[in-house]
C-alpha cells in the first residue's frame, strides 16, 4: 500500500505505522511515482524513526496502468539502489 492513500494526519499515519509493526510490518514505501519529494523525505524519515526498511516502487502493472513504466514510475521516479541492498541484506542474501 502507499502511506499517503489514507489520507491521515500524523497522528493517524504514526498510529497506522505502530499497528502495522506490531503486526510484522519491517519496510515502508517511501518512494513512489505518485509523491512530491517533500513527501518521499518526510516518509524517509518516518521510516528511519521506526526502524522500518526503505522501498519504493514504480506502480507497474502492465497493461492495467499503461501510462506507468516499469521502474520510472510516471517519469521521475528513482528508487535508489541501496534501497535494494538492504532488502537483501535483511533476507540474507
Amino acid at each position: 500500500d502507499h502511506p499517503f492513500q489514507y489520507q491521515l494526519d500524523e497522528a493517524g499515519l504514526r498510529e497506522l505505522i505502530e499497528h502495522c509493526m506490531e503486526s510484522g510490518l519491517q519496510g515502508m514505501e517511501c518512494r513512489y511515482s505518485g509523491y512530491s519529494v517533500e513527501q518521499s523525505k518526510y516518509l524517509g524519515r518516518l521510516a528511519e524513526e521506526y526502524g522500518l526498511i526503505k522501498t519504493g516502487g514504480s506502480d507497474f502493472h502492465g497493461d492495467n496502468k499503461k501510462h506507468i513504466s516499469i521502474g520510472t514510475g510516471t517519469g521521475h521516479l528513482q528508487v535508489p539502489y541501496k534501497y535494494l541492498e538492504k532488502l537483501r541484506q535483511t533476507a540474507g542474501r
